[in-house]
């Protein structure tokens, strides 16, 4: 295009003036990676396609079918690419392993091809790769180079990572909890994500509000307040997401997906320069807590907690969550005297910053006391334990969820001691105000029944335990079916009366 190379050009009236030059015939416009429907012209109705409000095409299936779908680029097309671009390469074999190392992406091999012209003598195909193979680092390094080529325009960008970054940003704008299913799978094996690993809660605390599970083990009294999974349609409005920008791809009966390694990186990327990484990291812990792969998430766990320590302080709230996290993952693999230092941690912190009631406190304080029951000391947890439950009873009331909470865990360990009495009457409190407040079948007042009825067993009130054990099996049995989870150890128990 005639003027195209003076730096003073007009690029935009150049190309709108070539366009309405007849001379020049009848022409296609084709605009690349075009995600914003606003870049469109604005021609007659019938003869564009509609999109939807994020910009992926959504038109009548008479329009989609005559929409051509390009399959990922074969080893060969790739090779012919590289070659137009380097010239003939003596050595076929490190060619080769550099493109399947692009995973045979025409940008990300137009990209290579340039740095490496750029620099001439100084770099090679085998450099490039050696350089890329490097590290996690040195890759993003290399992707993120925006080499220019002469035939694009100046301003247009060359580098695959901020491309890729771009229809990210655009994802986040318009559904961001696909963007966030983005990222979370941007920490797995990119060949094989099973869809069952992505169903998960992506709510991260700020705080320390609500005890660790190691806590609500303590007693099986505890709240069922679990985090609600991805609904199902949510989860699909996702896929269809991410599949639309070619970000992911099924496989098997699209129960397993998978991703281009170079999408993962761009991921990881966009997600550490905007200090958003430690939240998938979290995230990815939970997962793996959930498996019962504590090793896996203790990793994750420790590089939290070490980035929380640096950034924001150790006194944060962000930073005593991490702490909480990690000790719960030490107390799964039975290692009470790391989890104890942890939570000694995090209490006296948090009556430093918060207060001596503050709900964080108390949560760490119950923590705490689950602790030292399980190491045997049961007088210290006694003495938290109460101190918990009459500072609840002071700030929330009650019957409010978490005191009831409080008087089943301090309930247990009077049942540890061998304290019938006394566990059976703050048990019976717990089960009347839950009927009232929850009515008989919820879980929470079945397991108040069961709990109930073993201590009636303990004190051998055999008749009282078996008729209380009976309701809550049936109620249950009613509302939830045989397969609730409980059923059979409750039923164990009553074989065993």
């Amino acid at each position: 295009m005639a003027g195209r190379d003076d730096p003073k050009a007009d690029i935009i009236q150049l190309f709108q003036g070539w366009l309405q030059n007849s001379r020049n015939g009848r022409w296609l416009l084709v605009l690349d990676n075009a995600d914003e429907a606003s870049y469109l012209l604005q021609p007659r109705e019938e003869m564009l396609d509609k999109m939807n409000e994020s910009g992926a095409y959504a038109g009548e299936k008479r329009l989609y079918e005559h929409i051509p779908i390009f399959e990922p680029m074969v080893e060969e097309l790739a090779l012919r690419l590289i070659e137009k671009k380097l010239g003939p390469q003596a050595d076929d074999t490190t060619t080769k392993q550099l493109v399947a190392a692009l995973e045979y992406m025409p940008l990300a091999i137009s990209q290579a091809a340039a740095y490496i012209n750029q620099r001439g003598a100084r770099s090679s195909v085998q450099q490039y790769l050696e350089e890329f193979e490097r590290s996690e680092r040195s890759r993003m390094r290399l992707l993120t180079v925006n080499s220019r080529e002469h035939r694009r325009d100046r301003e247009a960008t060359n580098s695959i990572t901020m491309t890729w970054q771009i229809s990210f940003e655009h994802i986040r704008q318009y559904r961001e909890s696909a963007a966030d299913l983005l990222s979370l799978m941007s920490f797995y094996d990119n060949e094989g994500i099973p869809e069952t690993l992505l169903h998960v809660h992506q709510q991260l605390s700020t705080g320390t509000k609500c005890e660790t599970e190691q806590t609500r083990q303590d007693d099986v009294d505890g709240a069922h307040s679990g985090s609600e999974s991805l609904t199902d349609e949510s989860f699909e409005e996702d896929i269809i997401t991410l599949r639309d920008y070619s970000f992911v791809f099924d496989t098997l009966n699209g129960k397993v997906f998978k991703m281009h390694r170079l999408v993962q990186l761009a991921t990881r990327g966009w997600l550490k320069s905007h200090k958003q990484d430690v939240y998938c990291m979290l995230n990815l812990a939970t997962i793996y807590s959930n498996q019962g792969r504590w090793e896996e998430a203790e990793e994750l766990q420790v590089s939290v907690l070490e980035s929380h320590k640096r950034v924001v302080g150790e006194e944060h709230p962000h930073t005593l969550t991490s702490m909480a996290h990690l000790a719960s993952t030490y107390s799964h693999q039975g290692r009470w005297e790391e989890t104890e230092e942890l939570q000694v941690s995090v209490l006296e912190s948090n009556k430093r910053v918060v207060g001596e009631e503050h709900p964080n406190t108390l949560s760490s304080m119950a923590n705490l006391a689950s602790t030292y029951k399980q190491e045997g000391q049961l007088k210290m947890a006694e003495g938290l334990k109460v101190s918990v439950l009459e500072a609840r009873k002071r700030v929330l009331g009650e019957e409010h969820p978490s005191t009831l909470n409080s008087m089943a865990n301090l309930a247990a360990t009077y049942s540890d001691q061998g304290r019938w009495k006394e566990a059976e009457e703050l048990k019976l409190s717990v089960l009347e105000a839950r009927r009232r407040l929850l009515g008989e079948e919820h879980p929470d007042t079945l397991n108040s029944m069961a709990n109930l009825a073993l201590t009636y067993k303990s004190q051998r009130r055999v008749v009282m335990a078996s008729a209380l054990l009976r309701r809550a099996i049936n109620a249950a049995l009613q509302s939830y079916g045989p397969n609730y989870h409980e059923i059979s150890g409750w039923q164990a128990a009553l074989d065993n009366i």
